[in-house]
C-alpha cells in the first residue's frame, strides 16, 4: 500500500496468512418435529492469532406452515490492516503528529449472541417473521468524546464497553 501524506502504512509492504477451518453437525431430536444444530468455526490472522466462534440452534416445526426457534453463537471481529498498521498524520499548532487507530492491533472485538423468533408461512409467497435478539460485544471499539474535545492533547482514549484504554495515540511524528 502506497502512503499519501495524510494517511501512512507502517510497514507499507505486509504478507498477510488468514485461515478458517469450520465444522457443522445437524442432529434430529424428534423426527420432523425438533432439529438441533451445532457447530464451529476457528479463525486465525497474524494480528489476533487463533479465534474460537461456537454456534448452536434448536428449531421446533410447530406445523408444517409454523416454526419456531432459538439460537446461541459467538462471532470475532479481527483487526483490519488499515487498524493495525495506518496512521494519520496532520500538522497542528505547526508540530507534525501521527494519530494510530488500534497501534499493535491489541484490540479484538467479541459477540455473544442469544437469539429466538418465529416464522409463519400465511399464504404461498408471504411469510412472517418475528425475532429478537440480544447480543453482547466485549470489547467494542470506539472512539468516546475526550477525542473531539481535547484536540490538544498528546494521548487520546478509546472507549471500550465503559472502559477507556489508551489505543488512539497522537504523538509528534
Amino acid at each position: 500500500i502506497e502512503s499519501v501524506p495524510i494517511v501512512t502504512f507502517d510497514p507499507n509492504k505486509r504478507t498477510l496468512l488468514n485461515t478458517r477451518l469450520f465444522a457443522q453437525h445437524e442432529y434430529s431430536l424428534l423426527p420432523n418435529k425438533l432439529l438441533v444444530t451445532y457447530g464451529a468455526r476457528v479463525d486465525h490472522d497474524p494480528y489476533s492469532g487463533a479465534q474460537f466462534a461456537p454456534n448452536a440452534r434448536l428449531l421446533w416445526k410447530i406445523s408444517d406452515r409454523s416454526s419456531s426457534w432459538l439460537a446461541a453463537s459467538r462471532a470475532v471481529r479481527a483487526p483490519s490492516r488499515l487498524e493495525a498498521d495506518a496512521g494519520v498524520n496532520i500538522t497542528y499548532l505547526g508540530a507534525p503528529w501521527r494519530g494510530m487507530i488500534n497501534p499493535g492491533a491489541r484490540i479484538i472485538e467479541k459477540v455473544t449472541a442469544l437469539e429466538t423468533g418465529w416464522r409463519s408461512q400465511v399464504r404461498q409467497n408471504l411469510s412472517l417473521d418475528v425475532a429478537a435478539f440480544v447480543h453482547r460485544y466485549d470489547p467494542l471499539l470506539g472512539l468516546d468524546q475526550y477525542f473531539y474535545e481535547n484536540p490538544d492533547a498528546v494521548i487520546s482514549s478509546t472507549e471500550v464497553n465503559g472502559n477507556t484504554l489508551t489505543t488512539v495515540r497522537l504523538g509528534r511524528a
